[in-house]
């Protein structure tokens, strides 16, 4: 390795830290001294005949995932694990050393999903550069002449999908060999792959199901814990950790905002410090696959503890527009109500604007009853006619069966007695 270092570019800067490659060139030598050369013996090719491409992240450790030895597969890693960047070596990889299959690997939480557009680079190097984003030679950057593309990840499993598409159309990739695609779900101590796709199988849709059961989003600092599959549609507990910073803070507040004003469809209302007043019950559907991050929420609900007595206030529930009639919001109210007879909370409680009849008819189904009109709650919000609200209430001791709460008729009982009290009180509801 010594004539290796010789032969490298030094630079001539002075810098105010020590290099970590001088750590690196000490360490080394002490490898030097003990290390077992029949490791690098006389062949060039991979025992298992695979190449593997995958991301760059530094937190990825392939041996460790795979049970993978030295000397056994050819690793390629790039900036999102992406095969347009891999190609020259996969080409060579395939020509010289005969491999005969391929794994195309992308991640969760990887860097390439923290930007949309290939603008936000661009900016960034105008800044450090000093330089002019049309002045930039895309020739450098190996990228289209026209339209330089740093290829960020949107969703997760279409990034993988499109890479498989390419590898069939690139002429001087093998056709003839295995070649799959997957998703690292990337855990704390843990990390699980699900398979995708086959690109030259008959079934493009055979994948084996391997679920991330939780994941921390280090933009936010919000856990993530797997809780129960719905269709399409995955369900997760969120948690807002301890010790965030403050910019993870306002990260997630202007996320959960963002989500709420499209979802609600009031682009002009504000929901300020949203996590701090209302999340000790954060639950979120995502579609499956999609990247796990509070910026692809499908519907949530929003419920906090009210010590006085021991219940939940649901502050929040919705579902963004084009993910409604799945059934979304039922199961955020079957999945909150679970959670409130485990902690034995007392009740649960909401607001509804009294010209929500969707709404109003679904919290009427899962056993909720008004116990309190109250005239202009919803003061300055024009998305109903009206701006009254209904303040609506689920007894927990009412519960018979929980697992059929919101379906069944018989899963809450109401006394006769319970029910001309709330009518009593809230008349309005009754009335129309």
């Amino acid at each position: 390795m010594n004539s290796i270092l010789a032969a490298a570019l030094n630079s001539s800067g002075v810098f105010p830290f020590k290099p970590f490659i001088d750590q690196c060139c000490a360490q080394n030598a002490v490898y030097a001294r003990t290390y077992d050369e029949k490791i690098y013996d006389a062949r060039d090719s991979p025992s298992k005949h695979l190449v593997i491409i995958c991301c760059m992240d530094a937190r990825i450790d392939l041996f460790r995932i795979l049970g993978l030895q030295p000397g056994e597969v050819h690793i390629i890693q790039n900036g999102g694990g992406r095969l347009r960047d891999a190609v020259r070596s996969l080409v060579c990889s395939q020509a010289l050393s005969h491999t005969k299959e391929v794994m195309i690997i992308h991640h969760t939480d990887c860097g390439f999903t923290y930007f949309s557009n290939n603008k936000q680079i661009l900016a960034s190097l105008r800044v450090r550069t000093g330089t002019r984003t049309e002045q930039l030679n895309p020739s450098q950057l190996s990228y289209d002449e026209d339209d330089p593309d740093f290829m960020p990840i949107t969703d997760l499993e279409q990034s993988v999908r499109d890479d498989l598409a390419e590898y069939k159309k690139n002429p001087l990739l093998k056709q003839d060999i295995i070649v799959r695609g997957f998703t690292l779900w990337t855990v704390m101590a843990l990390a699980t792959i699900e398979q995708q796709y086959h690109t030259l199988s008959g079934n493009a849709k055979e994948r084996s199901m391997i679920r991330q059961s939780q994941f921390t989003e280090r933009l936010t600092n919000i856990e993530f814990i797997h809780l129960t599959d719905y269709d399409d549609y995955r369900l997760y507990k969120l948690i807002h950790k301890y010790g965030s910073t403050q910019a993870q803070t306002f990260t997630v507040n202007k996320w959960l905002e963002e989500y709420l004003q499209e979802s609600f469809e009031t682009p002009n209302r504000y929901y300020p410090n949203t996590v701090q007043w209302c999340s000790t019950t954060m639950l979120a559907f995502f579609i499956r696959n999609t990247t796990l991050s509070m910026k692809n929420i499908n519907a949530l609900l929003l419920a906090r503890l009210e010590a006085y007595d021991n219940s939940k206030y649901i502050c929040y529930i919705s579902v963004l527009k084009e993910h409604r009639q799945n059934g979304l919001g039922t199961k955020l109210l079957n999945e909150i109500i679970k959670d409130a007879i485990q902690a034995k909370n007392s009740r649960i409680s909401l607001h509804a604007n009294t010209e929500n009849k969707s709404a109003l008819s679904l919290y009427l189904k899962c056993g909720m009853r008004c116990m309190a009109y109250i005239p202009g709650y919803y003061f300055g919000d024009q998305t109903y006619a009206t701006q009254n609200a209904f303040t609506m209430t689920l007894q927990i001791k009412n519960i018979k069966n929980s697992t059929t709460v919101c379906h069944s008729t018989t899963a809450v009982e109401i006394s006769s007695q319970e029910e001309a009290l709330y009518k009593q009180q809230c008349p309005q509801a009754f009335t129309g």
